[in-house]
This record gives structure tokens, C-alpha cells and sequence, in this order.
């Protein structure tokens, strides 16, 4: 498997999450991160009704999401740009592409990762260009470079 942990800055992920919840009203749904060091998707604890909005490890992006489309469990997920538009032409009728033109500095990484992301939430649209979302994200990115 590719090295791939990409450790999310704090900051970056609060936007990503809270920009989620408020455009896919889940204010109250329980949210859940089974991507850390050491853990195993597929044994996480996923209670009813909840909703996984977290950065995976891209090398396995196609299976965590048809793990997830199996077991009937929603899910915002980071992705890399032009992987994300591969993934999304194998699955076009299941999940939907929200396009971000934010490149985010992860905590482990050197460079700046162009990074959108795919979700089953997005049931009117197969594409999205979130502007807002993008212009947000740099707005962390850049709070934490000065900080």
C-alpha cells in the first residue's frame, strides 16, 4: 500500500466538517473518524444514522467506498483531486464529486495536496464546485501557516 496517512490540521478538518454539516443539514447526527494510525474501517463502530466525514487513505479510496455503499452508511470523504475523478466514473450513479480547488497542507506532508471529495449525500448533483468551501479551506490553511 502507498504511503498515504495524511494527518488533517485540526483547523482544516473543522471547516470540511462543519461546511458538510450545515450544507447536508446534519446538525445532531452522530459523526464518526475510523481513519487514524492503526485502525481498521471496516471494525469501527458506525451507529445508526451516523455519518463518516474523514480523510481515508487514498490507495484504498474505491474499496472504503464500496464498503460503505454496501453497508448503507453516509459518508464525506476527503479525496485527491484527480483520483477522486477516476473513482467517480465507476461509480457515477452512487456518489457524487465536490470539487474543491483547495490544495491543503497535511500535517506529515511536505507539499500542498490538491484535495476534494466524494460523498453519497449529494443526491442532485453528480458534480459540485464548491467555491465557498475552497475559499474557506485556504482561509485555515493560511491561519495556520501565520499561526
Amino acid at each position: 500500500m502507498a504511503n498515504d496517512e495524511f494527518y488533517t490540521p485540526k483547523r482544516v478538518y473543522e471547516v470540511i466538517k462543519n461546511w458538510a454539516v450545515e450544507r447536508y443539514s446534519l446538525e445532531g447526527r452522530e459523526i464518526v473518524r475510523p481513519f487514524f494510525k492503526g485502525a481498521d474501517y471496516k471494525r469501527a463502530n458506525y451507529p445508526k444514522g451516523c455519518i463518516v466525514i474523514d480523510n481515508p487513505p487514498f490507495s484504498i479510496g474505491g474499496e472504503i467506498i464500496d464498503f460503505y455503499l454496501e453497508k448503507g452508511i453516509d459518508f464525506f470523504l476527503f479525496y485527491q483531486t484527480q483520483k477522486g475523478l477516476n473513482l467517480l466514473r465507476k461509480r457515477e450513479d452512487k456518489i457524487s464529486f465536490i470539487a474543491s480547488g483547495a490544495r491543503v497542507k497535511y500535517d506529515n506532508q511536505d507539499n500542498t495536496i490538491a484535495t476534494s471529495f466524494i460523498t453519497n449525500l449529494e443526491t442532485e448533483n453528480l458534480l459540485h464546485v464548491a467555491c465557498d468551501l475552497t475559499e474557506e479551506i485556504r482561509c485555515a490553511n493560511t491561519s495556520i501557516q501565520e499561526g
